[in-house]
């Protein structure tokens, strides 16, 4: 059976001892370290394969993005062994350092705002025991509680944007959050912004938790986001 390589990230800096991440093979070429998988080239044409291989590669990541710079390579860059591999690095050099030079102490986080889902909506007014008056009065109510809500939820994400605009170098494009989403954006931090970015987060719990909502800050992450490296032979 014939093996390939699959390029998925590069590092500049010596490899740092990972215990946690998935096997890997690492390769050395002028200065930089090629992280790899080895593969079947047909295991390319299978979809199961290729979930696989997208979750060891960002597992394999996000070991590494967690102690030392990481330029992440888009899935699929393959090439026919070791050497061809090497060539490519040596060809691209000139990009890789471009790309590793803008992403020099960054990382990838991701703030995810959603609905608690605890509050439900407000009970009905029991027509059984109010006049009409009273019940379109309540109803009224009601609908201006939520409305409020929604204001207040609306000012709620637009500051904690602010924040992230303040404190980030690049926020990525951010497509239109799904149903009882309010907010889903990927934005590029500085790896001593982040615990002043958890603390300004952690700052806003009781409004959150007054509004229903809950923030999630997931990272640091690979900079799949805001970087598309690709490359492969086979």
């Amino acid at each position: 059976m014939s093996h390939a390589s699959m390029l998925i990230g590069l590092l500049t800096d010596p490899a740092p001892l990972i215990d946690a991440a998935p096997d890997h093979d690492k390769l050395t070429v002028e200065g930089w370290t090629a992280l790899c998988l080895t593969l079947d080239p047909s295991d390319l044409a299978q979809e199961d394969r290729v979930l696989e291989l997208a979750a060891t590669q960002n597992a394999v990541l996000a070991a590494y993005v967690a102690q030392t710079d990481v330029l992440p390579v888009a899935l699929g860059a393959v090439f026919s062994g070791p050497h061809a591999l090497l060539d490519h690095i040596r060809q691209n050099r000139a990009l890789w350092e471009i790309e590793t030079g803008r992403l020099r102490g960054l990382c990838e986080y991701s703030l995810h705002i959603s609905e608690n889902g605890t509050s439900g909506s407000p009970p009905d007014a029991n027509s059984e025991f109010l006049t009409g008056k009273d019940f379109l009065r309540v109803r009224q109510n009601q609908r201006d509680a939520r409305a409020t809500k929604s204001a207040d939820r609306s000012r709620f994400v637009k500051s904690l944007l602010s924040v992230i605009r303040r404190q980030s170098t690049d926020l990525a494009d951010v497509s239109r959050p799904g149903a009882g989403r309010l907010m889903d954006i990927a934005f590029l931090l500085h790896r001593d912004r982040v615990n002043r970015l958890i603390a300004d987060i952690g700052a806003c719990a009781a409004e959150a938790s007054r509004l229903d909502l809950k923030c999630r800050l997931v990272g640091p992450c690979p900079a799949y986001s805001f970087v598309r490296m690709e490359g492969g032979d086979a």
